[in-house]
C-alpha cells in the first residue's frame, strides 16, 4: 500500500497531468474572432461615408468624427494607425486635392498635422511613430516626402522621379520603394533621410513593385508584371539587402497584394481568374513555397489583413455589379463569415486590426 506521502505525490501528479491536458486542449482550440477593425466605408447616403471602427465581438461599427479636418464633403479613406495606436493618419479627397491628415486619436479626431498637397498619397508610419513617409504627385510626376506628424513639417526625400509605395523596414533603418526613374518600375531602398539610395532589382523590361518587408526584417516580398492585368503578375522574395531574389509563384494568372503574417511565416494574397471575372484569396507557406486557396466566392476577394495573432484574415468581397462586403476566414480556410455588408452599405475595406486591452 502507498504511504501517505506517496499518495499525496501521486494525487499531485494526477492533478498536474489534468491541468496539462486542459491547457493543451485550450491551446489547440480555434482562437476566437476578437478585437477592433479600422474601416473605410461608404453608404448610399454620401453624408455617412468615412472612417469607422468595428467591434468584432458585438459586430457594431462606430464612426470616427473629425471636427473640421478637410474641405466640406471631402472623402476620407486609407486610415493608418500609428505603431502605438495613439494617432491616426488618413487621406482625404476634396476640392480636387488629395491630402494626408493626422488625428490626435481614434476618439479625438482633432487634426494635429496635415500635408500641403495637391496630390498626396500612401502614408506609412515609421516603426517608432516619429515620422510619416508619403508620396506627392505634381504634373504627373511623383516624389516621396517625410512628415513630422506632430508639427506638420515636410521634407522631400526623393526627386520627382515617379517614386511611390514606400515601406519601412521593421528596425526603421531603411525605406524600400518603387520608382520608374530607370524606365520600367524598379525597387530601391534608402535611409529615412533620403540618403544612400540603392537599386535592388534589375529585371529587364519587367515592372517590380509593391515591396513589403517581413515583420522579422529578414525578407522583402514584391510582385513583378509586364503590364497591368495581363496575367503575368507573380510574387517574388529576396533578402532584405536585395540578394537571393527568387520567384514564389509561376502561372498565367495575376498574383497580387501579398501581405505578411505577423510571424513572417506566411503570405496572404489574391489570384485573379484567367478571364478577369473574379479573384480568390490564397495563403502561401514561405518555408515550402506552397500556396493553398482559402476562398472561392463568386466575384472578387482582395485586400486581406491578418489578425494580430495570425489566426484569422479579413478581406473585401465584391460581387459582379454589386456593393462590396467585409468577410473573415480562419487562416486554415474554415469559418468563412460575412462581417459587414448589405443594406445601404456601398463599400467597406479594413486597414487595421488590434486586440482589445
Amino acid at each position: 500500500m502507498f504511504s501517505f506521502q506517496n499518495r499525496r505525490l501521486f494525487l499531485s501528479l494526477i492533478g498536474l497531468l489534468v491541468l496539462l491536458v486542459i491547457l493543451l486542449l485550450r491551446w489547440n482550440l480555434p482562437r476566437p474572432l476578437t478585437g477592433q477593425l479600422l474601416l473605410s466605408m461608404s453608404f448610399s447616403d454620401l453624408n455617412l461615408g468615412g472612417l469607422y471602427t468595428f467591434d468584432l465581438t458585438d459586430r457594431t461599427y462606430q464612426r470616427i468624427i473629425f471636427p473640421d479636418p478637410t474641405p466640406a464633403m471631402a472623402t476620407h479613406y486609407n486610415p493608418i494607425l500609428s505603431p502605438d495606436q495613439q494617432h491616426l493618419a488618413f487621406q482625404s479627397f476634396g476640392n480636387d486635392q488629395s491630402m494626408i491628415h493626422v488625428a490626435r486619436s481614434l476618439t479625438d479626431g482633432t487634426i494635429v498635422a496635415s500635408t500641403s498637397g495637391p496630390r498626396d498619397f500612401q502614408p506609412t508610419w515609421s516603426p517608432d511613430g516619429k515620422w510619416i513617409v508619403f508620396g506627392r504627385s505634381i504634373n504627373y510626376f511623383s516624389a516621396l516626402f517625410r512628415l513630422d506628424p506632430m508639427t506638420g513639417e515636410e521634407r522631400p526625400l526623393t526627386g520627382f522621379t515617379n517614386d511611390i509605395e514606400p515601406n519601412w523596414s521593421p528596425d526603421g533603418e531603411w525605406i524600400v520603394f518603387t520608382t520608374s526613374r530607370d524606365g520600367f518600375q524598379e525597387l530601391y531602398r534608402m535611409k529615412p533621410d533620403g540618403s544612400q539610395q540603392e537599386r535592388l532589382t534589375e529585371n529587364v523590361n519587367v515592372n517590380d513593385l509593391n515591396a513589403r518587408y517581413s515583420p522579422d526584417g529578414r525578407f522583402i516580398v514584391h510582385m513583378t508584371n509586364y503590364s497591368v492585368g495581363d496575367g503575368t503578375g507573380e510574387i517574388w522574395i529576396m533578402n532584405a539587402d536585395g540578394s537571393d531574389q527568387r520567384r514564389l509563384t509561376e502561372n498565367h494568372l495575376d498574383d497580387l497584394g501579398s501581405v505578411w503574417s505577423p510571424d513572417s511565416q506566411s503570405l496572404a494574397y489574391w489570384v485573379t481568374a484567367a478571364d478577369r471575372s473574379g479573384s480568390d484569396l490564397w495563403v502561401m507557406d514561405i518555408s515550402t513555397g506552397t500556396g493553398r486557396q482559402l476562398t472561392s466566392i463568386a466575384g472578387h476577394e482582395y485586400a486581406p489583413i491578418w489578425s494580430p495573432d495570425g489566426a484569422w484574415l479579413v478581406f473585401t468581397h465584391t460581387p459582379d455589379g454589386g456593393a462590396n462586403s467585409l468577410y473573415a476566414v480562419r487562416a486554415d480556410g474554415s469559418a468563412l463569415q460575412r462581417l459587414v455588408g448589405g443594406g445601404d452599405i456601398h463599400s467597406v475595406q479594413a486597414s487595421g486590426w488590434w486586440l482589445n486591452p
